[in-house]
């Protein structure tokens, strides 16, 4: 039996006398001379036999009379026998067969009650001992059964049966917890790896047994009983490597775009692995253009870093584009993972890419995609800057710079005044960020597309749902197989977003109907809602004037009030002034856009 404990898994060996006989040395036995004519003989062909007998009410005489179509049937009947009546039992003493032709066959079996026998002293005395010994359970009870087989038809009877305890027997609330009623049965295995292929712990499972069987003490076996015949699972196959790529293989069968690449190391031991199906490559081609990456544990066996990009789609969900699980973090691994994501996505490189600010994966998205537009987490930023400069009002100050629409003179004055009042010329940290404002500022990167990912917000949610599917402990080959339901899931989730959006029209809230529902035609939903907000805005203000010069054309606003006329409103105070540049015609970009109060 293997047991759970700390982590480990070690092998318990089970305390079953097994000795060989003649038959011919055991003593007479006890109503085995009658024919069967002579006798009102049961025959039990299995455990599904046994619905027909009362346990409790079972006597001895009874037991007597009854005949088993093998060795294991027999087994299954005292064993029940003992669960009905709160004790258990394992195999003793074993007769085997010496006759020409027959050599090794067992002819006569002993089942012994679990408390029989008494422990040696040399185990409960031991110097050298750092646990306590377990409790003595082992009595000297004499209750037992001897089973012959009559080679006649083959079937096993009861040679020999005492029901004599020493002890108190169990109460029934202890069936579920005694060794040899522990087992658990091919069919409950079955619904065990099924449980645990959608995702579900082992705690959870054992809660769902007894829900089916009517209470804890009616399952049958133990939550530890349930780890340690995962692990058994798990030792009888091949290694969790040659596992892993053998299912991703198999996946490679059914997505011929299915793309995995991994590194070995010096001792020939896995180093780094990345894999991404045939509908991952499709959304990076699509959705590509802005790409989030960073490195979580505690998902795996390994307690390896495990890397998942990711970005957000046409519904402002999340989307995964690849993901990988490396031995270690550092400028190497990550230089390797991006040359891999590359070749897998067919040469497309990353144009914008947000991450926390780890130094290896700069250093790697540097060498591997130097165009591409590296941007900071605000979350992150906001953090450090509270560890290192922790001064409230600075921090309103940088928090304006970070997220504020500045421009860049304004960028400068505000960061300028907020050095000096504070008095941070000599702040590392601040002279660092100074130097990185092109990866965090609103004002240094306006123009870059980023596709609204500032924090970790979505990395955050990202990896809580993936933690419905992942656990701590999955070994490789899980790992894979959870992590691409995960993924049948979310996009069996955009399904239901691209259904949503394309029954039903929203109800009209703006003043511009037309505009309105075009729009609702075009976008999805989750974009309509954000572009009907910029609407409603836009909605409540009028041209004023206009006028086109050779670069741009400048309209002249106001605030919407259906009271003034037109007229009126170059008497109100401030009018606003829009330039609208003309980069292309046809087309406004979105830095081609500036208001001027």
């Amino acid at each position: 039996m293997y047991c759970y404990g700390n982590g480990l898994f070690q092998v318990e060996e089970d305390p079953i006398e097994n000795e060989t006989f003649v038959a011919e040395t055991e003593s007479v036995p006890i109503g085995a001379s009658q024919s069967d004519d002579q006798r009102d003989v049961i025959i039990l062909d299995g455990i599904g036999s046994f619905g027909a007998i009362d346990f409790d009410a079972l006597r001895a005489e009874e037991i007597m009379m009854i005949e088993f179509v093998d060795l294991k049937t027999a087994y299954d009947f005292y064993n029940e026998y003992g669960r009905i009546k709160g004790f258990s039992i394992w195999r003793s003493k074993v007769g085997r067969c010496k006759k020409a032709g027959s050599e090794g066959d067992i002819i006569w079996q002993i089942f012994v009650c679990s408390r029989q026998g008494e422990r040696d002293a040399k185990h409960v005395h031991r110097n050298d001992r750092k646990m306590d010994p377990r409790p003595v359970t082992r009595c000297g009870c004499n209750a037992r059964i001897k089973v012959h087989v009559d080679l006649r038809n083959g079937r096993w009877y009861v040679d020999f049966f005492s029901d004599e305890h020493n002890h108190d027997m169990l109460e029934a609330r202890f069936r579920g917890m005694m060794r040899s009623h522990r087992a658990i049965k091919m069919r409950d295995l079955h619904q065990i790896n099924t449980l645990r292929s959608s995702g579900l712990r082992v705690p959870t499972i054992f809660q769902a047994f007894a829900n089916q069987s009517g209470g804890f003490e009616m399952v049958g076996f133990q939550v530890k009983d349930i780890y340690n015949v995962i692990e058994k699972q798990r030792r009888a196959g091949a290694s969790d490597t040659d596992n892993a790529l053998k299912y991703l293989q198999m996946l490679k069968r059914r997505d011929p775009c299915m793309f995995w690449k991994y590194s070995l190391d010096e001792q020939r031991r896995l180093h780094n692995i990345f894999w991404c199906d045939g509908a991952s490559q499709y959304d990076f081609n699509v959705f590509g253009d802005v790409t989030g990456f960073d490195a979580t544990y505690g998902r795996n066996k390994y307690k390896c870093p495990f890397v998942i990009f990711s970005s957000v789609d046409h519904h402002m969900r999340n989307v995964v584009f690849g993901c990988a699980v490396l031995s270690k973090e550092g400028e190497e691994s990550y230089v390797w993972l991006l040359r891999v994501f590359l070749e897998a996505m067919k040469g497309k490189a990353l144009k914008s890419v947000i991450n926390d600010g780890d130094q290896a994966m700069k250093s790697a998205i540097k060498v591997v995609f130097p165009e591409a537009h590296h941007r900071l987490y605000s979350w992150h930023l906001l953090r450090n800057a509270t560890a290192r400069v922790g001064i409230p009002r600075f921090m309103t100050k940088f928090r304006l710079c970070l997220m504020g629409d500045l421009e860049v003179d304004d960028f400068e004055d505000i960061w300028n005044d907020a050095i000096e009042e504070f008095g941070l010329q000599q702040n590392s940290w601040v002279k660092d960020m100074y130097e990185k404002k092109h990866m965090w500022s609103n004002s240094h990167i306006r123009g870059k597309f980023f596709a609204g990912l500032k924090t970790t917000s979505r990395c955050e949610a990202l990896n809580m749902q993936i933690g419905k599917f992942i656990h701590n402990g999955y070994n490789l080959r899980e790992f894979i197989k959870h992590f691409q339901q995960y993924l049948e899931f979310m996009r069996r989730r955009v399904v239901v977003a691209d259904y949503k959006s394309a029954y039903g029209e929203p109800v009209v809230k703006t003043r511009l109907e037309e505009l309105e529902r075009f729009a609702a035609a075009v976008y999805t939903r989750e974009v309509f809602v954000l572009f009907r907000e910029v609407l409603l805005l836009a909605s409540n203000v009028r041209v004023v004037s206009s006028k086109k010069t050779s670069t741009c054309t400048l309209f002249e606003v106001a605030m919407y009030c259906q009271e003034l006329l037109l007229e009126d409103y170059n008497n109100q105070a401030g009018p606003y002034q829009t330039v609208v540049h003309e980069s292309k015609p046809g087309f406004v970009n979105n830095e081609g856009f500036q208001c001027v109060f």
